[in-house]
């Protein structure tokens, strides 16, 4: 193995680690999570995608009866714990494993109606026929990583204003900048990885960071950079390193890699 990078479980473990391409932040590390002991498993859902449609409009309605439910099913959750959230996905045909059906639009509702601040990990998975769960339980640390061996990766200091277009513009100039090789078409699996203040609202990252792995996942229209091929992670880990010093601004770290 090359000094200085760890080996660590298979993604299929839902677990990653970090490898840093950006010279600027040679020395970075990061803290990475795992999934501990489990508090509630709601088994047999019917997950649903994000919807920003009106609040009469029907698929709008199914959702919050859907959130209602799962609510319902998990009751009451620790407020003084760091806890994980992990979706099992099953999308049921083959031709929705690949197209469409993107996790982070499975997870960010659901998170939403718990509270992002309850969790420092979320993670998804999807698949066909392998039915579909919720589980929430107590987040373990990795420990902290400087390189992960098979993985490709990037880190950036993204700053602040991550609801502005140049946000994202900024993450992806600079990943594109590290001239990284393109995945092969079909499945991969995806980490990331923010460092920001405990009063930020980690869950609004999620997506413009996704949005940005454009030259990674590829880029099916050139006229809309920011609508990558993320519909084909099958396996998606979101991180939270708290760091109050970090003030309005953000770090961020990815890896990659097909399965």
């Amino acid at each position: 193995m090359p000094p200085g990078k760890k080996r660590l479980p298979s993604p299929q473990q839902q677990v990653a680690s970090v490898g840093l391409t950006d010279a600027s932040r040679a020395n970075e590390v990061w803290q990475l999570w795992s999934h501990g002991n489990v508090l509630k498993t709601v088994p047999d859902i019917e997950p649903l995608l994000a919807s920003r449609n009106s609040k009469t409009d029907p698929a709008q309605i199914r959702l919050q009866r859907y959130l209602d439910d799962l609510q319902f099913a998990v009751g009451t959750l620790p407020s003084d714990q760091q806890l994980f959230l992990h979706m099992q996905i099953d999308v049921n045909k083959p031709e929705r494993l690949l197209h469409h059906y993107d996790l982070e639009n499975y997870l960010t509702p659901v998170v939403g109606r718990f509270g992002v601040g309850h969790f420092i990990f979320v993670s998804a998975t999807k698949s066909v026929g392998r039915g579909s769960h919720l589980t929430i339980g107590y987040a373990v640390s990795l420990g902290h990583y400087s390189a992960l061996e098979g993985w490709s990766d990037f880190d950036y200091h993204a700053g602040s204003g991550a609801t502005k277009k140049e946000w994202k513009e900024g993450i992806r100039n600079a990943l594109l900048n590290t001239r990284p090789q393109l995945l092969p078409p079909g499945p991969a699996f995806v980490h990331l990885v923010w460092r920001c203040a405990r009063q930020r609202n980690w869950a609004t990252l999620w997506k413009p960071t996704g949005d940005a792995m454009g030259p990674v996942l590829g880029e099916p229209s050139a006229r809309n950079p920011f609508n990558p091929s993320d519909d084909r992670i099958v396996s998606l880990g979101l991180h939270l390193n708290v760091d109050d010093a970090m003030g309005y601004d953000v770090d961020v770290g990815m890896w990659w890699r097909s399965v």
